[in-house]
């Protein structure tokens, strides 16, 4: 299981706009990061219940970095 993240380059979008007057779209790179097992356990669903007949499972929501 790996974790990736889009790092967005606002920079040069941000300048275009101030000094040219003009739009550039802001240009992306993705990072993956493999998980250690401990990790992709700790955020694995976890079953809730069951519904007709079926397991019901947790669903992952928002995810954010802290430094």
């Amino acid at each position: 299981m790996k974790l990736t993240v889009v790092m967005v380059n606002t920079q040069r979008t941000r300048i275009a706009i101030v000094h040219e007057n003009s739009y550039m779209p802001y240009t992306y790179r993705t990072v993956q990061v493999e998980l250690t097992e401990e990790q992709m356990s700790a955020i694995r669903p976890r079953k809730t219940g069951f519904e007709r007949g079926e397991d019901v499972w947790e669903e992952r929501g928002n995810v954010w970095l802290e430094e």
